[in-house]
């Protein structure tokens, strides 16, 4: 996480933040996660801004079975040691 308490506000580092948290649930089999990011001016003081990030991962997917087809240009056992 780049974006930390007492640093100026920057959209570009709260998107960066927001697109690395879903691009971890996304590479970890997570194919319908979310990111939402929230942000709140203070009332208290107006220049300071609250900022959240809601994550809803979803279910997580695995692999079952590979499916090769289509093998003419290479050998096959080039094929099957890569896919184990």
């Amino acid at each position: 996480m780049n974006t930390l308490e007492g640093q100026p506000f920057s959209l570009s580092t709260v998107s960066g933040d927001r697109d690395a948290m879903l691009q971890y649930y996304l590479s970890h089999g997570f194919d319908q996660a979310r990111v939402e990011v929230k942000q709140q001016i203070r009332k208290d003081d107006p220049s300071r801004t609250d900022i959240s990030f809601q994550v809803t991962a979803g279910e997580q997917v695995f692999v079952d079975r590979v499916l090769v087809s289509g093998v003419k240009n290479t050998r096959q056992n080039l094929v099957d040691s890569s896919c184990s």
